[in-house]
């Protein structure tokens, strides 16, 4: 007879376990970075390579590819804190791409100077670009991004400066100070831009500087249409010549400057609007997720409590009475309000369907018996709640509330218009809670109600063996919030 592949060494499973395994550590070592560690340990990351027919293949799926990041993103990474956020993140790698590209400028830069005879400025490029290399070894070894990039920007600053001093002027050196607009460029969109005002200042400055000191060095030397040259002075430029050097490097670098802040600030307000519109959609580690590639989105949770809400006789309110004041104002506070509730209480809102709402606590961990509790705080202060709507509208509806804890799955599914659901059982359950409970009340199951039965805030009634539809015959009970209880 044949045997169990689960017993045999190189059975399927077997197969599945050393290839996921060889899978993941390759695309470690490739740059697979920016995936909770969680669903490594899951092996959830890796795509499924059992195909319908059970046969195995490496084929990658495109929506289900982990985006491999680059290099350099890499090394922002190891730069950072594990609170930096993605935009934080893409800047930071995008910087040190800059600085290392700047390493090889300097490089060549140095090694032209030696070629030319100039062995006190080819000495400078060639200092920088082991600094450099330096302060990124440290940056990534201790994480002080931050220090990183004030070394960074300074040196880009004082560099150019120290080669026009050295190669003796404007002319000699061929306008190699102009370099130095990159530091106040660099910080306006790699660090903050409000930083970069003060770099910027610091540029004009010191250009302005070695500009003056063209023709004001040995002045007595010099008249403004003529250019000294004799063995002690070197090359003077004329006053004018100099003037016009200053009003076009200052001026176009300034124009190009603070066109540069304006889009980077406004670059950051966009996307922060854009994280706060996402974040509002999906929670924030799913949203993580999907960032890095991963699709589709399938978590497993044992045990999670599940909210419904629903408005009675919303419906037929609906047909009766003037639809912007029932749903564009009174429904729309309804839902602000409770909102913010769950928001307080750390709770996942999953959707609104009509005039139901549905809430589950759980999905980010924790204890069982702590996560229900607050849904049913949650649910203590719907009521308490909607009286206030109700008043301020002048209207009387009252909510049904059903609970239920058990399994679901939980995750994002497709590629257009995300959108965080769970599935299983105990969603359905909770559903008929809701649907078989009375208005005023919280209708619980039975798991439920052994969770949250000591709690002091509620009183409980068992409402005995009772006929759920689709379900068949279920204990349920149902909690009163006591009355000393109160919102907010």
């Amino acid at each position: 007879a044949a045997t169990s592949s689960r017993n045999e060494p190189f059975g399927r499973n077997n197969i599945r376990k050393s290839f996921s395994l060889l899978k993941q550590q390759a695309l470690e070592e490739i740059g697979l970075i920016d995936v909770p560690s969680e669903l490594k340990q899951k092996g959830e990351i890796l795509d499924n390579l059992e195909s319908s027919d059970g046969t195995f293949n490496a084929t990658w799926n495109q929506n289900q590819k982990i985006r491999v990041k680059s290099r350099w993103y890499k090394l922002a990474v190891r730069s950072s804190s594990s609170n930096a956020t993605q935009q934080e993140l893409v800047q930071r790698s995008t910087f040190i791409l800059m600085c290392l590209l700047t390493v090889i400028a300097g490089m060549i830069w140095g090694s032209m100077y030696l070629v030319l005879g100039e062995t006190t400025a080819a000495t400078m490029p060639f200092a920088y670009s082991a600094l450099n290399s330096i302060s990124l070894v440290s940056c990534t070894t201790q994480k002080r991004y931050d220090f990183f990039v004030k070394i960074q920007l300074l040196l880009i600053l004082v560099l150019p400066y120290a080669v026009h001093l050295a190669l003796g002027g404007l002319q000699k050196s061929g306008g190699v100070l102009i370099w130095s607009f990159l530091a106040p460029l660099g910080s306006a969109f790699f660090s903050s831009p409000g930083a970069s005002l003060y770099w910027f200042q610091m540029y004009v400055v010191t250009m302005l500087g070695m500009l003056f000191h063209e023709f004001f060095y040995d002045a007595d030397k010099v008249t403004p249409d003529y250019v000294a040259q004799d063995e002690e002075i070197g090359y003077r430029m004329p006053v004018k010549l100099c003037a016009y050097w200053a009003m076009n490097i200052v001026g176009v670098t300034t124009i190009v400057f603070f066109a540069a802040l304006t889009f980077a600030r406004e670059l950051k307000d966009e996307y922060g609007r854009s994280e706060k519109l996402l974040l509002n959609i999906l929670p924030g580690t799913i949203a993580k997720r999907i960032k890095c590639g991963e699709l589709p989105i399938v978590d497993n949770y044992a045990g999670v409590t599940i909210l419904f809400a629903d408005l009675v006789g919303f419906t037929k309110a609906s047909s009766e009475m003037c639809p912007n004041l029932l749903i564009g104002r009174f429904l729309r506070d309804v839902f602000s309000v409770f909102d913010k509730i769950v928001e307080r209480h750390k709770l996942e809102k999953i959707k609104t369907i009509g005039d139901a709402y549905m809430v589950v606590a759980g999905l980010s961990g924790g204890e069982q018996k702590y996560h229900t509790e607050e849904i049913m705080m949650l649910a203590a202060e719907m009521f308490i709640e909607m009286k206030k709507v109700n008043k301020k509208y002048g209207l009387d509806f009252k909510i049904r509330i059903g609970v239920h804890t058990g399994p679901v799955i939980a995750g994002v599914l497709g590629v257009k218009k995300f959108a965080y659901d769970v599935w299983g059982d105990a969603v359905n359950t909770a559903s008929r809670m809701e649907s078989h409970g009375k208005p005023g009340y919280i209708h619980i199951s039975e798991g439920t109600y052994q969770v949250v039965r000591d709690m002091p805030q509620f009183d409980y009634e068992c409402m005995g063996e009772s006929q759920i539809k689709g379900l068949g015959t279920m204990k349920t009970y149902t909690a009163y919030p006591l009355p000393k209880l109160k919102s907010g």
